[in-house]
């Protein structure tokens, strides 16, 4: 941190005008406003409403003792987001965290944490003459989608997974990613996962193909099936997809996509 000085009446009035600045261009987007110790200074409406805490008990307090680490919690959150925070003090320049899983207390529990997942970019906030004298933080809550993410892994793992079950994780899909902030990385990041798990669902797919195919053949169980195909991938160093597509391919007469 840069100091530990109190805020003079005038870095209260330049903090309101970039508070009604800021607030103004993102409405519905939580925008909250730091100086260089941390402390807040600033915030709107979308703020409070995600983090559930009255626009009054949030202002001229340290951030972090508002939201602190939880305890039951290995991550380190409160150190990764201060250490982007003082690298766009450091360099006069925006740093994103693309996907930071960040719990804060429960004010309606005692002890309790609600667990969140966001999309945080800092901007550093100038003055007149050109100091940095705080961080800006806008932030999109992603949980919706990290939740729907993870169950379409589970699909994707679920021999057993029926047809609602998808329709119900695909919309879970959409309505999040409505609310993706507009970020190229976070659409380039949410892409490649997904055509990662499209790719996991084709593999899946043709290894059980083949898998039968060798079980009727050898008359053996599915486990040394599998054992085969192992086998011949490793002899011939092709991937495990690729050995079973070919045996399929050969079987049937037709190639796998």
């Amino acid at each position: 941190m840069a100091g530990n000085s109190a805020p003079t009446r005038s870095d209260n009035s330049f903090f309101q005008r970039a508070e009604g600045k800021f607030s103004a261009n993102e409405a519905s987007t939580a925008c909250l406003l730091i100086d260089r110790d941390f402390r807040v200074r600033g915030l709107n409406a979308a703020f409070a409403e995600a983090t559930r805490r009255p626009r009054g008990e949030l202002l001229d307090q340290a951030l972090f003792d508002l939201f602190p680490d939880n305890p039951n919690n290995a991550e380190d959150q409160v150190d990764r987001v201060a250490r982007s925070f003082e690298r766009v003090l450091r360099f006069r320049q925006h740093d994103t965290l693309w996907v930071q899983r960040y719990e804060f207390p429960d004010p309606a529990k005692h002890g309790a944490f609600i667990p969140k997942v966001w999309t945080l970019n800092h901007q550093p906030i100038f003055d007149s003459d050109g100091s940095v004298l705080g961080v800006v933080q806008h932030s999109e809550d992603i949980t919706a989608l990290d939740a729907a993410l993870a169950s379409l892994a589970d699909t994707l793992a679920a021999a057993d997974a029926d047809e609602d079950h998808w329709w119900h994780v695909l919309r879970r899909i959409g309505s999040a990613g409505r609310a993706l902030p507009r970020y190229r990385e976070t659409y380039r990041a949410l892409a490649q996962e997904n055509h990662q798990l499209r790719e996991a669902q084709a593999a899946r797919a043709v290894i059980e193909q083949a898998k039968g195919v060798l079980m009727g053949q050898r008359r053996c169980s599915q486990d040394e099936a599998f054992e085969i195909l192992r086998e011949i991938s490793q002899a011939t160093n092709e991937k495990l997809r690729d050995v079973a597509a070919a045996l399929v391919a050969d079987t049937t007469g037709h190639t796998s996509a």
